[in-house]
């Protein structure tokens, strides 16, 4: 009788872990992908260039005439150019293997100049966010020949909001010891090895991203939340933005 009731009792163990698995796949959690071209950006300000100072009669060709574009007297704080880069491929580190196309927000630096996506949950959770982005930090010389890795935690290039709140980002974007000039795709080395721990609240949700007011290290492709609750947010078009500085 006693080996009976053990049976029983193990068999019925089982089936709680049985159970119990399949309720955890009933409420497990998934990815959702939040587009940098899609959310509505703010485009801020910075201290540049105001070719409108430059006297007429400057010789641009005298030695060190170009210098004057770093002169203080000669800048002006004028809106950021954000870009949104578009028909581009992936870095894969091979010339023969091409990537899949990705577009992506660079430039995004200024004081005041913001990435924001709104996000309706369906319940209050807990959530895991990853940004997906490259360095786009060349190494200083004339001609680059490597792309440096680039530590959150060292000196965080954007700073991430949820709902009012700044929530740490860490982790690190790989950098290339050696790149190639001609192929500039070594800017969309994308990684997602940045993550932040957030809570999202039932309804909507602001998600945001702050640039740096003069740096601008990195490229950004997505946001990407992992959660239990279902998540949506409509796209924004940002068509109408410049897909490059010149």
């Amino acid at each position: 009788m006693k080996k009976f009731k053990l049976l029983t009792a193990m068999a019925v163990a089982a089936l709680t872990v049985v159970f119990a698995s399949f309720a955890l796949v009933g409420c497990g959690e998934k990815d959702y992908s939040f587009e940098a071209e899609n959310a509505d950006i703010t485009v801020g300000t910075s201290m540049q260039f105001d070719a409108s100072k430059v006297p007429p009669d400057h010789d641009w060709n005298s030695p060190n005439g170009w210098m004057i574009m770093f002169d203080p007297q000669y800048q002006s704080e004028l809106p950021v150019k954000v870009i949104v880069e578009t028909g581009n491929t992936e870095y894969t580190g091979s010339d023969e293997e091409q990537g899949p196309e990705v577009t992506n927000v660079g430039n995004f630096y200024g004081k005041g100049t913001l990435m924001t996506w709104k996000i309706t949950a369906s319940k209050a959770c807990e959530a895991t966010l990853k940004l997906r982005a490259a360095s786009a930090k060349v190494d200083n010389g004339q001609t680059p020949t490597r792309v440096d890795a680039v530590d959150f935690s060292a000196e965080a290039p954007v700073k991430l909001k949820v709902n009012d709140t700044e929530v740490a980002l860490t982790g690190v974007l790989p950098g290339l010891e050696t790149i190639e000039v001609t192929d500039f795709s070594f800017y969309r080395n994308f990684a997602d090895t940045v993550t932040a721990n957030i809570n999202l609240v039932e309804g909507e949700n602001t998600i945001v991203l702050v640039a740096p007011e003069r740096l601008s290290v990195i490229n950004i492709d997505k946001i990407i939340i992992n959660c239990s609750a279902k998540l949506s947010y409509t796209p924004v078009d940002n068509s109408d933005f410049p897909s490059s500085v010149m």
